[in-house]
């Protein structure tokens, strides 16, 4: 006979509040054997394991959380959990080199790179030369106009003795600093270093316009540089790029909260918004959303399986303190309520967000996803190109809007449009996703 939910999860509730954690997660794990899709009831369990001090064993149900999400294509539900893993495990540093892979494939170029950039100063610390490397290729090839990446990587390989390997990015990195035409003040220290390593290796010619280089430099910047001295039997691999701790990215937090209610973690939640009003006190959505749990736990409702009521305070309280000219914290508020599973009312967020240039391409790709949602397709595609059709929208950001443009084409039957979209994407980055297996080359 199936289980009454409703009434295990009661039973688990009054187990927690009595303290007998191991009886509650028994209750849940009646509900996950005959539902093994419940994913609140799996979080949940996850959570209590975590209360027992059983690390290891949360680790295992909320990567199989987000393995489940990925597999189904909810994306944004997988980052979450991912997020939410390494901020309470940031030894699994696998799990920050996923995220990075994640937000690549999905276009956020600035995450990823930032989350890649974590996993270089962790193997560096660890001394684990070849993951280094590897790493820091994905870098630059992410975003060649970073010089100092670039100069790391040179570095990198010189210390591993591929010359020929560091002599391109070193290379790479010069023809980069001359384009900037000695415009940047931080160009200096690069210069100087590139000019030292050129000459280690030989490479008089390149040494030579690198000091040019930074002669111009001097003369933009009306500065003296004495002159440089080279050691060809010494390589200076010692420039210090240091990559910081990536701030708090707000949007992340919010997609992570959000998920976090949806799953039923209130106190979990509140200590994402907690965290996130550290950053930035006044945020309008995570102030109301702390407000709105808070009043509701304080009134009694300890239940974290409920949360209609949640939900009503929340959107009460934001729509008297949101201004309609805040297009961010209108995108905040889209996110917020994807998450929550608030598809209609994340559409009139993301609407209002669209009205600002810089929000106007993220906005209309999550109106896109949410149509899909919805299976909405015509509606999708029409989301997903007014995001194409946006002055400000980025190769990075057309490549995947694209990839999903195409997924709703094939939906809506339009597999001829679909397919020009997938080749269109399997152009630029054959590796992109799942378009090798999508695309059908031409005879």
């Amino acid at each position: 006979m199936a289980l009454n939910r409703q009434k295990v999860l009661a039973s688990a509730q009054k187990y927690i509040e009595r303290g007998q954690l191991d009886k509650a997660i028994h209750e849940l794990g009646q509900l996950s054997a005959e539902d093994p899709t419940d994913m609140p009831v799996l979080m949940h369990m996850a959570t209590l394991y975590v209360n027992k001090g059983e690390r290891a064993r949360a680790v295992g149900i909320y990567l199989r959380v987000a393995e489940f999400y990925l597999a189904q294509g909810f994306y944004t539900k997988a980052i979450a959990v991912y997020k939410h893993i390494f901020k309470n495990n940031p030894d699994r540093i696998e799990i920050a080199i996923k995220l990075a892979d994640l937000y690549t494939q999905l276009g956020f170029i600035g995450e990823g790179l930032a989350h890649y950039k974590q996993a270089v100063t962790y193997f560096e610390k660890t001394g684990e030369s070849a993951k280094t490397l590897k790493i820091q290729r994905k870098i630059v090839d992410l975003d060649r106009d970073d010089v100092a990446a670039c100069l790391k990587l040179g570095d990198l390989y010189a210390n591993q003795n591929m010359i020929s390997d560091a002599q391109l990015a070193y290379r790479h990195a010069l023809e980069k600093l001359q384009q900037r035409d000695a415009q940047n003040p931080e160009d200096r220290l690069l210069l100087e270093q590139l000019a030292k390593n050129f000459s280690a290796l030989g490479e008089e010619s390149q040494a030579q316009s690198s000091l040019q280089e930074l002669g111009k430099f001097a003369q933009v910047h009306e500065i003296e540089i004495t002159d440089l001295e080279t050691n060809e039997n010494e390589l200076a691999v010692d420039i210090e790029v240091e990559y910081a701790q990536p701030t708090i990215d707000v949007d992340d937090d919010l997609q992570e909260a959000g998920f976090l209610e949806t799953q039923g973690l209130a106190s979990e939640a509140i200590d994402a918004y907690k965290n996130i009003l550290t950053i930035v006190p006044d945020h309008p959505v995570a102030t109301q959303r702390l407000q709105a749990l808070t009043r509701i736990l304080d009134a009694g409702t300890k239940s974290p399986f409920d949360l209609d009521e949640i939900f009503s305070a929340f959107k009460k309280g934001v729509a008297t303190t949101v201004s309609d000219h805040d297009y961010a914290a209108h995108y905040d508020l889209g996110i917020a309520y994807h998450e929550m599973d608030l598809i209609d009312d994340a559409v009139g967020e993301f609407e209002k967000a669209a009205q600002s240039p810089d929000k106007e391409v993220d906005a209309w790709t999550m109106i896109g996803l949410c149509r899909l949602s919805q299976d909405d397709s015509f509606g999708a595609v029409e989301a997903f190109r007014r995001a194409l059709q946006s002055p400000s929208c980025t190769p990075e950001q057309a490549l995947a809007v694209r990839y999903e443009m195409a997924q709703a084409c094939e939906k809506l039957g339009d597999h001829s449009q679909a397919q020009s979209l997938f080749s269109q994407v399997f152009q630029i980055n054959p590796t992109y996703r799942e378009v090798a297996q999508k695309h059908v080359p031409i005879k």
